[in-house]
């Protein structure tokens, strides 16, 4: 995700889907489904997280959005493709005057040079593989970047918080930081020429959005597979990107039970 200021956040799309990722609302029955004016069907009962109890409790948590408490869900392909767009607005051909790690690690140790690597190398590139952003510079590096659970990057922000744990100042005086308070994500970095053998990439499957991901491949891929469709399609090996919202969703637009084997 990415984050204009420390008070707005970027992209629509985050507003509606953390709107169903609330935290601690009981299981959802058909009497709260109505109450929501949303017909209780089985399989978005089966895939989706549990609904408000009424609709004072939704109109009563979209005010608050912008707290980290309402905005704890695994960012996915769209998210990932909409920061990677809004960084790219900021960064896409700018010299790196300082790039600072604030500490060590994340989920994974970041690179011991990730700063003298970047330090003086031009933006050339962005761009997104699944659920990982990349950062192409001039210098035949690229930072991956993962948000995890909780991280965003912020543009401008007016101090370094706790979980700031990224810094990159550019010469036009632009700042964007890598916030992430449950250190879930990742950074790490490496030749542009061997991406293909990032350990997260090497078999990961095709991207649902390239012209190489055809019904007859996707067919393929679940053939004689006898777990169930929503596994399945969360499989990154299968199709790279797509998380629980999503994969939930495409069910349910399907009318496919989550649990029907992906062979049938």
């Amino acid at each position: 995700m990415l984050e204009k200021s420390p008070s707005e956040t970027f992209g629509r799309s985050q507003r509606e889907l953390a709107i169903i990722n609330l935290p601690n609302l009981g299981r959802g029955t058909a009497k709260r489904w109505r109450g929501l004016n949303v017909a209780p069907h089985p399989l978005r009962q089966c895939c989706a997280l549990p609904p408000p109890h009424n609709k004072q409790v939704l109109e009563r948590n979209i005010a608050p959005i912008r707290n980290p408490a309402y905005t704890a869900f695994m960012p996915e392909l769209p998210e990932v493709e909409t920061t990677v767009r809004g960084l790219e607005q900021v960064l896409l051909g700018q010299r790196i005057a300082a790039a600072l790690p604030r500490r060590a690690d994340l989920r994974w140790p970041m690179p011991v040079d990730l700063a003298q690597r970047l330090t003086g190398a031009t933006i050339t590139a962005l761009g997104r593989r699944a659920k990982y952003g990349l950062i192409h510079t001039d210098r035949d590096d690229t930072l991956i970047f993962h948000l995890g659970m909780s991280g965003r990057w912020r543009l401008d922000p007016e101090v370094l918080e706790k979980h700031d744990h990224f810094v990159i100042d550019t010469d036009s005086a632009r700042r964007v930081t890598l916030y992430d308070p449950r250190r879930f994500g990742s950074l790490d970095l490496m030749a542009t020429t061997e991406l293909q053998s990032y350990r997260a990439f090497v078999s990961m499957g095709p991207e649902p959005l390239g012209d190489d991901f055809t019904a007859a491949v996707l067919a393929a891929g679940l053939a004689g597979r006898s777990a169930p469709i929503k596994a399945m399609l969360l499989n990154q090996n299968i199709v790279a990107g797509l998380g629980n919202i999503y994969v939930c969703e495409a069910l349910n637009i399907a009318r496919i039970a989550p649990t029907t084997p992906a062979k049938a």
